[in-house]
């Protein structure tokens, strides 16, 4: 009769595959909700090592306790159960010949000068670390003793979240840097060139206009020379500042195949609904994907956190945009495979440049293939090629030569 029954139940969905859409959304809907309110009342994440976690898990579900985010960790199992479940969970495991272990983490967020390392070691000392249990745990103090023992600490934050602790925290605003105005240093040649301009406001310049230049070169040097001339004179040694501007070359290369897919929209856009938690999230409004071969490009539109009150939920409402399109096998003629290179190349020269260069010249070369072209180009630019260099003299001094 059991058999019977389910061939009907099949017979059913298979028939009805709307009621099997449904079912499928109740039920998801109803996993969602335990685990919001498991995820209230207080979880715990726990590890099942050994050869009988299938038969502890069946164990614990006969007698009543609910695990979900089960996945297969190494030569155990990984899940999530209420945190009132960890005694009967322990029997379970006894009789089952598993070892349950309780997984704690601490994470840092929000640190970029401070290390995790100090930070989780301040935490240590104050009782928040891997293993401590919850219950006696008093945040508020641990975020005051942070903020007094780290100066570069301006606000703190702690929340748990299952067998999680999150540390977040803002750090100060870091001080401007001081241009070094003292220590001796040269202006070098970032890369190889001929000088258009030269203009040195410290230091001396030792090339000019019209000049070929590698890239290391010394450009304006720290040595300063003092004194008149017909008297006796002595060099001095400053930090170089000073702007060089030469002409630079580059080659770019870049292919274009004759056969491409082209992505095409037709014009339909549907709204999507969905619920978020943890990891879980659940469409509310899913578009219709009926048409064959349609797809669909997901555009988030927002994403708002759910509160009752001033109690703000572990729940999110996001709202997307969803655009239709096909994608259509396409060939390009050679003509239109050298203007998409010629325009690839440009785009690519325009992304090296940096704030001061222009584009002089684009000569490209191009040799055409059975199913595609290969185009390289020479690229000639005008930029700035100066960078800083500490000085022999300086690094001399460093060495406690001088």
């Amino acid at each position: 009769g059991q058999t019977g029954g389910n061939g009907k139940h099949s017979l059913l969905l298979r028939q009805n595959p709307n009621f099997f859409h449904s079912f499928c959304f109740l039920y998801e809907v109803r996993i969602l909700f335990l685990a919001l309110w498991y995820y209230l009342r207080g979880y715990v994440m726990i590890k099942a090592k050994g050869f009988s976690a299938e038969r502890f898990m069946n164990m614990a579900a006969y007698r009543g306790v609910y695990l979900w985010d089960i996945a297969q960790d190494g030569a155990g199992m990984t899940m999530n159960a209420p945190c009132g479940s960890l005694p009967l969970l322990q029997t379970c495991a006894e009789k089952t010949g598993c070892t349950l272990q309780v997984i704690w983490v601490v994470n840092v967020e929000g640190n970029e000068r401070l290390s995790t390392e100090e930070i989780l070691d301040a935490c240590r000392d104050m009782g928040l670390h891997p293993g401590s249990w919850k219950k006696g745990l008093d945040l508020h103090a641990v975020t005051n003793t942070l903020l007094e023992n780290f100066p570069d600490i301006s606000w703190a934050s702690i929340s748990l979240k299952g067998t999680d602790a999150t540390i977040r925290l803002a750090e100060t605003i870091e001080k401007a840097e001081i241009v070094d105005k003292a220590t001796p240093c040269d202006i070098v040649a970032a890369q190889d060139g001929v000088i258009l301009k030269i203009t040195a406001e410290r230091g001396t310049p030792l090339v000019s206009e019209g000049d070929v230049v590698k890239k290391g070169d010394v450009l304006i040097s720290s040595e300063v020379i003092i004194g008149l001339e017909g008297e006796e004179q002595h060099p001095e040694y400053v930090a170089a500042e000073g702007a060089v501007t030469a002409r630079v070359w580059l080659r770019l290369a870049e292919d274009a195949p004759f056969a491409y897919e082209e992505i095409v929209y037709d014009g339909e856009v549907q709204e999507n609904h969905s619920l978020i938690f943890d990891s879980r999230e659940l469409d509310l409004l899913h578009p219709s994907e009926s048409r064959e071969g349609r797809e669909w490009e997901k555009k988030p539109l927002w994403e708002r956190p759910l509160a009752l009150g001033d109690f703000e939920l572990p729940l999110k409402w996001k709202k997307e945009s969803w655009h239709s399109f096909s994608r259509v096998q396409k060939t390009r003629t050679p003509e239109e495979a050298k203007a998409l290179l010629e325009e690839n190349l440009r785009k690519k020269t325009e992304n090296l440049l940096s704030a001061y260069g222009t584009i002089e010249d684009i000569e490209i070369h191009y040799t055409e293939y059975a199913d595609s072209i290969h185009a390289e180009a020479e690229v000639s630019l005008t930029e700035r090629i100066e960078e800083k260099q500490t000085t022999e003299k300086e690094r001399e001094t460093e060495n406690g030569t001088i």
